[in-house]
């Protein structure tokens, strides 16, 4: 489990790598959320079943991207396909360099 804070929009984010819950799932993308003193704390999660899955990597970051616009009243239409393409593409490129890391290692 990697766990870090996108600080573009300001999203914490967990990306884990577990086991598939059945034949279809290949990866998913949630929030956690969690009440404190000062409001409520909203995770990120995105789960995938195999980190060398580049295409559901691409998948599942564009739900993560929608939910991270749409908890900040950011547009998630036509009108704005430019700016979530290069916040999608940042969040790839951040998480599949962290993923390769891993990857390298073992």
């Amino acid at each position: 489990m990697k766990h870090f804070y996108e600080p573009v929009l300001f999203a914490d984010i967990v990306v884990k790598i577990e086991k598939p819950k059945n034949d279809i799932w290949c990866g998913s993308s949630h929030t956690e959320q969690k009440k404190t003193k000062n409001g409520t704390f909203v995770r990120y999660v995105l789960t995938l079943e195999n980190k060398k899955d580049f295409y559901v990597l691409i998948h599942e970051c564009l739900h993560l991207v929608r939910r991270i616009f749409t908890d900040r009243d950011i547009p998630f239409n036509e009108t704005n396909d430019e700016l979530i393409a290069y916040y999608q593409s940042y969040l790839v490129k951040r998480i599949w360099k962290y993923l390769s890391k891993k990857n390298a290692s073992k």
